[in-house]
């Protein structure tokens, strides 16, 4: 019998104790007690009514004190009647208008100052819908990169107290829950769970951030401010800057001094996106794959791609192209071009894969206010260190499933080249901008290589001929290449395959 009522209390006791002060004082208590229990059931019979008393009420103690806390948990994750305390309209407007700013600019740095933050925060709360939750004040961090929170619940004043981690994940705002404390009790993995959903839902400024067609490269938490930096997934023509303007300002009255190359790979026969035949040639990237430049969709390199390998293999392929202008690493994993691949790869058996994907997560940096005016200050080369850091995760995360898909087909990346490499004589912002982009083209190789992917080099071929094989030169300036420029990425492909 005092074995059972020893169990019982450790059981009970135990439990409390582990939302009280953790799982290794818990297991300590919960030892002590059935060390109790065997010293009253086999020790002398003066020790057994003082044990087995001193177990009971244990037992009703903690009984008692965890159905409280249970009740009080309970009520407070589902209570959902009663209102949400308002945001503080000065700092929502400020915080918005942030926000609108990034409309026009390629890339960008928005700083929320914490009183913005906490804005934002408690302005999506009071917009959901049934949320147990009246109140989230917020404690940014510096020294650990993470912010505390509070949340006061509906019910009864209850409050929960913890630290959430900031991360950049798939392109957005990720915060992933530490411990958690509901008053004097450790929040337990269920409740844990349920707070996470409700914090992730109010704290989460990826739908705001989305409605700019904003991509997170990198996430920098200060004592009093939170500053996301990343880029616009935008098909305008990158031409702002003093540094584009300074390079462009060397070209005047040489415009004829750069020859494009002769044509080589030519013209292709397909215009459509989506072209019947089996197996097919599958292009996925940004504006490149997307033909922006040229007005006849065969002269982009993946049309000319696709007749050189239709004609040198002797098989009729078909042809997918889902390029999206403005896609970057991160919104090509949320955006939807990687699950359109993944779809089309399981329905139609592919010879070949060709993907392009990061002149948008870096060629926009170029307009900051970090690299607007001098690639190599410090701030710039920050900038371009955590842009690459970003990039290498979402291409890791991007080539994995696409190899995963591919079956047998012959995956192709496709490397950036540096618009600005006209070829008019060499500049230090030529020579830095080359720098950059080779930096990002390594990241590429090594990502590829390592899963047996095919690095085609768009880099080389094009340096110092931009000015004959771009719009850099027009009228209005444009990074995207014209008919010489895409057919010689065609032959990198090409050489490639």
């Amino acid at each position: 019998m005092l074995i059972f009522l020893a169990v019982l209390s450790a059981l009970v006791v135990g439990a409390l104790s582990w939302l009280l002060i953790g799982p290794t004082g818990a297991a300590a208590v919960a030892v002590l007690i059935l060390i109790g229990g065997l010293v009253a059931q086999f020790g002398d019979r003066s020790v057994r009514r003082p044990i087995g008393t001193v177990l009971l009420l244990a037992l009703l103690a903690g009984g008692t004190y965890g159905t409280i806390v249970a009740v009080d948990l309970v009520e407070a994750l589902t209570t959902t009647d009663g209102t949400v305390d308002m945001a503080d309209q000065s700092q929502l407007a400020s915080a918005e208008d942030k926000l609108e700013g990034l409309a026009g600019q390629s890339s960008f740095q928005l700083e929320l100052t914490e009183p913005e933050l906490q804005a934002v925060v408690q302005d999506g709360l009071a917009a959901a819908d049934d949320v147990p939750v009246r109140r989230v004040d917020l404690d940014l961090r510096g020294a650990t990169s993470d912010v505390a929170f509070r949340a006061v619940f509906k019910a009864g004043g209850v409050e929960a107290t913890g630290n959430a981690s900031i991360a950049v994940v798939d392109g957005g705002i990720d915060l992933e829950l530490g411990p958690l404390e509901f008053g004097s009790v450790q929040v337990p993995s269920l409740a844990a769970g349920a707070i996470q959903s409700l914090l992730g839902a109010v704290t989460d400024l990826n739908a705001a951030l989305e409605d700019q067609q904003a991509v997170v490269q990198s996430i920098t938490v200060t004592d009093d401010a939170l500053i996301v930096t990343g880029t616009r997934g935008t098909d305008e023509v990158l031409t702002d800057g003093d540094l584009l303007a300074a390079i462009r300002d060397q070209a005047t009255g040489a415009i004829d001094a750069v020859q494009a190359p002769p044509e080589r790979i030519g013209q292709g026969r397909l215009a459509g996106l989506d072209e019947p035949g089996e197996p097919i040639v599958l292009a996925i990237g940004d504006s490149l794959a997307a033909n922006v430049g040229v007005d006849d969709n065969r002269d982009g390199f993946v049309s000319r791609f696709h007749r050189f390998v239709a004609d040198a293999d002797g098989v009729p392929y078909g042809l997918v192209n889902l390029g999206v202008p403005g896609e970057t690493s991160g919104s090509l994993l949320t955006g939807g071009q990687l699950e359109a691949a993944e779809a089309v790869l399981a329905s139609r058996p592919a010879a070949y894969v060709v993907v392009d994907i990061g002149a948008n997560d870096l060629l926009g940096h170029l307009t900051s206010a970090e690299c607007g005016t001098d690639l190599a200050n410090a701030s710039c080369q920050q900038l371009v260190d955590e842009t690459l850091v970003t990039y290498r995760s979402n291409l890791e995360q991007a080539m994995d499933r696409l190899v995963a898909s591919a079956g047998s087909a012959r995956v192709l990346f496709l490397q950036t080249y540096n618009p600005f490499s006209l070829g008019l004589g060499e500049s230090a912002q030529e020579r830095e901008s080359s720098t950059m982009v080779s930096r990002l083209n390594a990241v590429a190789a090594e990502v590829a290589a390592s899963r047996g992917i095919g690095v085609a080099d768009g880099f080389s071929p094009l340096q110092g001929t931009t000015a004959a094989t771009t719009h850099m030169l027009d009228a209005e300036p444009d990074i995207h290449p014209n008919v010489a420029g895409y057919d010689v990425l065609a032959g990198a492909l090409v050489d490639a395959r």
